[in-house]
This record gives C-alpha cells, structure tokens and sequence, in this order.
C-alpha cells in the first residue's frame, strides 16, 4: 500500500545563485510524483469501500430486482390473456414482456422465461431463399473463402504474383546495438547503481541482526521492510526520505549532490511519475467501466464513490417500486392503470414506465 512520508525531500534555493535546470526538474518531479502518491493512496482507500457497496448492496439489489422483473412477466403474460384486455394494452404487454424478457435472459438459461419470451417475439426466418440473403450470396461471389485461411492466402498470392512473397532474409551476424543504445544502457546502468548505492547504505546502518536491544532490533526490521519494498519497486523518493528518516543524510547532504546525480535521480523519479500516473488511470478506468462512468474522463475517487451511493441510492428505490407493483399485479384493474403510465421502449435493450 502507498505511504505518504512525513519528510518532504526537496532542493532548497540558493539565495546567491538560481537553481540549475537539472535541480529544478528535480524539485518539480517531487512535487508531481508526490500528488500521485497522494491520489494513490485516495484510491486505495476508496476501493474497498466501493467493493462494499458492490458486493454487499449493489449486487443483492440487482437481484431482488431482478426477481421482482421475473415475476412480473409472469404475471403480466397471464394479464395479457384477460378477457378485459383491450388491443393497445396488449400491445404495450406485449412490448414490455419481450424486452424485459430478453434482457433477464442475458444473464443465463431460463427455460420457462424463455417459453413466455417466445410467445411475444417473431420466429426468425432461416428460409434460403430470402432476399437478403440471396444479396449478401451475390455480394461474396466470386470472392476467395476467406473461412479456409490457406485458401484465402492461396489467393491473395494468385491476384499478387510472386512479388507478394518476400525474399528470405539474407544470413549472417545479426546487428549489434548502436551507439545511441549503448549510450542509453551505459546511463540506465549508472541509474541502477545510484539506487543501489543508497539501498546498500541504508541496508547497512538498519540491519536489525546487528542491534543488540531487542526494541531497537524491531524498529530496524520495521524499517528494513520499508527499505525493501521501496527497492523491489526502484521507489527512489522513499529511499530518500528513508535516508532522512534516520538521518542518515540532512538537507545539506541532498543540496550539496552534483548535477550528474541529480539528473540520473531525475530518470529514475521520471519512470516513477510515469508508472505511478499509469496504473492511477488504469485503476480509474476498471472504476469507470464498472460504475458505468464516462470513460472519456477520469474519475476522481470522491466523485466515483458518491455515484456509486447514488446507484446504490436509486436501485434501492426502483426495487421497492417494482415489489409494490408486483404485490398489485393480481389486480387486473391496478395492471390497466399501471399501463397508463408506460412508455414504449426506447430501443430492444431498454423499456422504461
């Protein structure tokens, strides 16, 4: 989980002189990955609560609800029969029934649901001599059998010519790599060893086999845990503020680093920045998908949490709604007026009253 640090680590201005530009990107890429960690750990603090909300409400709702839905189809298909039933209300029974029905048969088999959707939809036709179908035939003839991938491929060599295979690679040494890319090997290592140098010094002065009072041994192992998780993720802003932490460096310490190990340190404060911002949006996006938000925006975790009590808020009321309609279903004359407020379905997915 994400730790925010007490000890803010930062270049301080010289009065005497501006910072460079490395010290300042430094200083700008503490500042940036330190809202991260922030909004990281806003989400890891939100997640479960939205899990909660998911498993314990949302989803038992969406069942009552649906089970409300189930009963009412039932129910109205008898409606549908009765003799007072009038040639637009059947019309309406019969809209609602088929898109309620098709919409709980996604979700799985349902024989007898099944049974009641089929009286309300049109057989589809499989008739060869349709004329679609006979258009769409037209369509493809003459076409490869794009089906069989070797005969498609057969084909496409055939209309191509024999310019359309390529010539065989010619053998001998594979390249070795350029000298840009070794340039960019020879840095990523230093990069590695700057890390690993602070890792190893604070390995040093917190390895808990070498304290002899039992209190200051579980502070150390504490700590060492730390200092371990924050290398296992080449976290370089945490061994920093380790190093503060028992005070191993001070501030003059970090204002006194050369312009070659800032900018080394700045590489490896970029890739956190950018890891960090990239797994943020990814957990945004799972919040988005699932919470039905718009995935063109990135969802805040307050915002996404109060949307979710909203859903919560509002499915809670549409089942107490559909079980008192359901309670009244009986009623014959309580199906009419219901029918009244109804509203043909926007599309096949949706029908709302």
């Amino acid at each position: 989980m994400t730790t925010k640090s007490l000890i803010p680590v930062s270049i301080a201005a010289d009065g005497a002189a501006p910072l460079s530009p490395a010290r300042k990107r430094f200083n700008t890429l503490l500042n940036d990955l330190d809202k991260q960690r922030d909004l990281m750990l806003l989400w890891q603090q939100t997640l479960p609560q939205l899990r909660q909300l998911q498993q314990q409400e949302l989803m038992p709702l969406a069942q009552r609800h649906d089970a409300c839905l189930r009963q009412m189809v039932f129910l109205l298909d008898q409606a549908y029969d009765h003799k007072s039933m009038g040639v637009r209300n059947r019309d309406k029974l019969a809209q609602w029934i088929a898109a309620t029905a098709d919409d709980l048969l996604q979700f799985g088999d349902d024989p007898e649901l099944q049974q009641v959707f089929g009286k309300y939809v049109e057989p589809i036709p499989e008739d060869e001599d349709d004329p679609l179908a006979r258009q769409m035939m037209e369509m493809l003839a003459g076409r490869p059998d794009v089906s069989a991938p070797e005969a498609f491929w057969e084909a496409l060599r055939a209309g191509l010519g024999e310019q359309a295979t390529p010539p065989p690679p010619r053998p001998g040494k594979p390249p070795g790599p350029s000298k840009r890319e070794q340039r960019e090997a020879a840095a990523q290592e230093e990069i590695k060893l700057s890390v690993r140098e602070i890792y190893r010094k604070l390995a040093s002065a917190l390895h808990p086999d070498r304290e002899t009072d039992t209190e200051q041994r579980l502070r150390k192992t504490a700590l060492m845990q730390r200092v371990n998780v924050a290398y296992q993720k080449n976290d370089l802003l945490a061994l920093l503020e380790l190093q503060l932490e028992i005070e191993q460096i001070d501030q003059a310490h970090i204002d006194a680093l050369s312009d070659q190990r800032i900018a080394q340190f700045n590489a490896v404060l970029s890739a956190q920045v950018k890891e960090l911002k990239s797994e943020i949006f990814a957990i945004g996006h799972d919040v988005a998908y699932e919470w039905e938000l718009p995935l063109y925006r990135q969802p805040k975790p307050g915002k996404a949490l109060g949307h979710a009590q909203d859903e919560v808020q509002q499915l809670r009321q549409l089942v107490a709604r559909a079980e008192a309609d359901l309670a009244s279903f009986h009623d014959i004359k309580y199906v009419k007026a219901w029918l009244k407020t109804c509203q043909p379905p926007a599309d096949e997915d949706e029908f709302y009253w």
